[in-house]
């Protein structure tokens, strides 16, 4: 019979917190510099910003990808 060692990485608890503690830092920047792109589509005017709806709603796709990710379930992590 072989035993296998569980190593301290990525899969373990510890990283597992640190990694998910990550995304959501990571992704509270995406979600402030998406919003100032939305700031900036509302005040300046188009032809300064080449708004236009299809780069309007890939915006807000993205803020909505960077909040599901922020919000990642920690006890999703427990379930065996």
């Amino acid at each position: 019979m072989i035993r296998v060692q569980r190593t301290q990485g990525l899969t373990s608890e510890i990283g597992f917190y640190r990694v998910n503690s990550a995304a959501e830092w990571i992704s509270v920047v995406g979600i402030m510099a998406s919003v100032f792109v939305l700031l900036s589509y509302a005040v300046l005017p188009i032809q300064y910003t080449r708004s236009h709806y299809l780069s309007t709603c890939l915006i807000v796709s993205t803020i909505l990808i960077n909040v599901s990710l922020g919000h990642i379930d920690k006890a999703t992590h427990n379930r065996s």
